[in-house]
């Protein structure tokens, strides 16, 4: 055995003895609200059959009001590190708040289409929590986890951004709504899944939102898949994109950066150790790309 052929075993070994490459973790958490928990259930079926997903660990919820949504991000905060991914969906009727408290809508800052606030909830209860209170528990979260994916299947979802104190002012968020803030979102009658989710499980499907085929599904490849699939079923409604394009899934995980560099310069001390010369590097046999 040659001198490369043992820096490259010895190399190998030494990966195999030291902890599993870290990267950056899916936490999946949901609400499905009024008859909508499938639309939380099939989503994150889907995510768990992406290669990098795999069994991400979920935290799951049903029939909460506004102050149980509220307690259920904050409660996170136990869970999250910031390498992970938090992907928030919610998925069930919403409100509008109309007797003028808490309003944001008409701030300077503010780009909304309309001055109310929107809410989420048990739908007709008295306990909802506003686009503002969802923001700032959204907030609360930070400095544990700097990637936050924020998915609400609702109607008037483009009016939980927007206001000066929506979600819009949560750092580097990143937001799927599934219809514009003065648009109803619906569901199909005989299927499980309301259309714009069912837009984002196919994406998920197979990675079929890749439009590039790079093997790595962008927010806003995911989002214009499940986008052109509801306004192809639902001409009166239309998903809006807010935020931070992040990487959704891709086929295989990458590896901690620290750790490619760690193994990296112990190769390249190795090689150099063994006196490889350039020209005799250049002879070695090449590996077909994969």
């Amino acid at each position: 055995m040659n001198k490369l052929a043992s820096a490259v075993i010895f190399l190998l070994l030494l990966s195999g003895t030291a902890s599993p490459p870290a990267y950056s973790s899916l936490i999946f958490s949901g609400v499905g609200n009024d008859g909508y928990m499938h639309d939380i259930q099939g989503l994150y079926s889907a995510f768990t059959l992406t290669p990098s997903a795999g069994n991400a660990p979920q935290y799951i919820y049903e029939n909460l009001n506004g102050s149980g949504i509220a307690s259920s991000i904050n409660n996170l905060r136990q869970v999250l590190t910031p390498l992970d991914t938090l992907v928030w969906v919610y998925s069930g009727h919403s409100g509008i708040k109309t007797d003028g408290t808490d309003s944001d809508e008409s701030a300077p800052s503010s780009f909304a289409h309309d001055r109310y606030d929107e809410t989420v909830g048990m739908r007709h209860g008295h306990d909802q929590l506003s686009d503002d209170g969802l923001a700032e528990s959204f907030l609360n979260l930070k400095p544990g986890v700097d990637q936050i994916i924020v998915v609400m299947d609702v109607c008037y979802a483009g009016g939980f951004i927007g206001g000066s104190l929506d979600l819009n002012r949560v750092p580097g968020i990143t937001f799927l709504g599934s219809s514009r803030e003065y648009e109803q979102s619906f569901s199909y009658s005989d299927q499980p899944y309301s259309i714009f989710t069912q837009g984002l499980i196919d994406g998920l499907t197979g990675l079929e939102a890749d439009a590039n085929q790079d093997g790595i599904v962008l927010a806003s490849e995911w989002f214009d898949f499940a986008a052109a699939y509801t306004v192809n079923i639902i001409r009166g409604q239309h998903p809006v994109f807010y935020g931070k394009d992040v990487i959704i899934a891709r086929e295989v995980p990458l590896p901690d950066a620290s750790w490619m560099l760690f193994s990296g310069v112990v190769l390249l001390a190795l090689i150099k150790g063994l006196g490889i010369t350039h020209r005799q590097k250049n002879h070695q046999a090449r590996l077909p790309r994969a």
